[in-house]
């Protein structure tokens, strides 16, 4: 009696870049102008396979393509260099986590934001700042000494400019931000 040859199971890399090429078309109906379907495609599985702890490439594939669908609708990236956002595993459902650059890039591209400033504050840094009316926030720093010798960080702090002229701003302690990061994950 003849064997049959195993039929080969194709690898999780492989079955992932098929699932987002099968998807190309419903990825393509959120893609805005400018986007480029093969960069949004090669930027994440360049995130999957650069993954250090290999555990996006234990997501089930089509929770990558509505991760990838999700970020695409945005016009931002999973990973690469414009650092946008990355994918983020959770067990087998992988999601689209956008990091600062991305929401950045969102509040320009909304035309409600003119710019935005934000900063670590170190121990040895001249730092002001005032709440309420008449509210601001003064940050200079020695450009030319190492942040070794500029003292540990002990506050972060954001501010945008709106086209009207108003400058919200905000203030954390890095108690404050590790909290936040904390109930995030």
């Amino acid at each position: 009696m003849a064997s049959v040859p195993a039929v080969r199971q194709p690898d999780a890399m492989t079955t992932i870049k098929q699932t987002l090429d099968a998807g190309r078309g419903r990825i393509k109906l959120v893609l805005p102008k400018g986007m480029d379907i093969d960069r949004v495609i090669n930027t994440a599985m360049t995130a999957i396979a650069t993954d250090k702890e290999q555990k996006l490439i234990r997501c089930t594939p089509h929770s990558i393509l509505r991760a990838v669908i999700f970020a695409t609708q945005h016009g931002l990236e999973c990973g690469g260099p414009l650092q946008h956002g990355a994918l983020i595993p959770y067990g087998q459902d992988c999601t689209f986590q956008p990091m600062y650059k991305g929401l950045i890039d969102i509040s320009y591209r909304s035309g409600l934001v003119k710019s935005i400033s934000c900063g670590a504050v170190r121990e040895n840094d001249n730092f002001d700042y005032h709440e309420g009316t008449g509210g601001f926030v003064k940050h200079k720093r020695d450009l030319k000494a190492p942040d070794e010798t500029r003292g540990k960080i002990y506050a972060a702090w954001a501010q945008a400019e709106l086209p009207g002229g108003a400058q919200p701003f905000v203030v954390l302690s890095t108690a404050d931000v590790l909290r936040r990061k904390k109930s995030s994950q």
